[in-house]
């Protein structure tokens, strides 16, 4: 008889690699981020809710107020027909011509009326502005936006004095060829010319009364070129200040 052979297996168990899951990272992921979410929503501060209506949200008062400001009405020497050589609301200097009388109405014809209105500026004026700008352009800084209404103050001045150099000479050239015997009156002082009178020149902050506020009878009269006008009748008006003060009625209760 033969003999069976004993077969054995051996067995042996190896330790199994773990692999990366990526699903369970993920899921780590989200559950921090609402952790955080929700405790960052826990120790916030709640929004206000407030409801909304449709109406006025504040009230409104209107009052009416009242400019008092250094000014001067400047009467006409003699009787005839004036003509500028300032335009309104124009800066003059001590001295400089601000308006002629003539017995008989000066002869403007259609080329000077029009280029009175439309002033060229010579090479040298344009040249000037185009430096002002470019100046400005390379030391503008924006913490120093006041600039601006420096430079618009210079520009304006330089616009100003072109248009009184044109008007001056037009004016004296209708003057010349005229042959008339003209009657020239200067600035007394410094200040603004204008050519609208109101008769509340003379009023102050102490002279003021409750009726300047009326406005039922307050009337402006326009002056203007070759106009006729009477000896001792307003001619202009002079703004000598640039302080300006405005007067508003109130009462007690709502001053308080």
């Amino acid at each position: 008889m033969a003999k069976k052979k004993n077969k054995s297996v051996n067995i042996k168990r190896y330790k199994a690699k773990k692999e990366f899951n990526i699903g369970m990272f993920l899921f780590a992921v989200v559950f921090i981020y609402l952790i955080v979410t929700i405790t960052a929503y826990l120790l916030e501060d709640k929004p206000s809710i407030y409801e909304v209506r449709e109406g006025s949200i504040v009230k409104d008062n209107t009052y009416t107020g009242l400019i008092i400001r250094q000014e001067t009405t400047v009467n006409a020497e003699s009787d005839g027909y004036i003509n500028y050589y300032q335009n309104g609301n124009s800066k003059v200097k001590y001295g400089a011509p601000v308006y002629a009388i003539s017995k008989n109405a000066l002869n403007f014809d259609d080329s000077s009326t029009e280029s009175s209105s439309t002033a060229d500026l010579s090479p040298d004026v344009q040249s000037g502005l185009v430096t002002q700008l470019q100046t400005f352009n390379e030391n503008y800084d924006n913490s120093n936006f006041s600039s601006i209404y420096t430079l618009k103050n210079e520009l304006q001045n330089t616009l100003q004095n072109a248009y009184r150099t044109t008007k001056t000479a037009q004016l004296a050239s209708v003057i010349e060829s005229s042959g008339q015997t003209v009657t020239t009156s200067s600035a007394g002082q410094d200040g603004i010319v204008s050519h609208t009178i109101d008769g509340l020149e003379s009023l102050t902050v102490d002279n003021f009364t409750a009726d300047n506020f009326n406005k039922t009878n307050y009337k402006v009269t326009e002056l203007h070129d070759r106009m006729k006008i009477s000896s001792g009748s307003p001619a202009y008006r002079l703004i000598t200040s640039e302080n300006w003060y405005v007067v508003i009625p109130l009462k007690e209760d709502t001053a308080k």
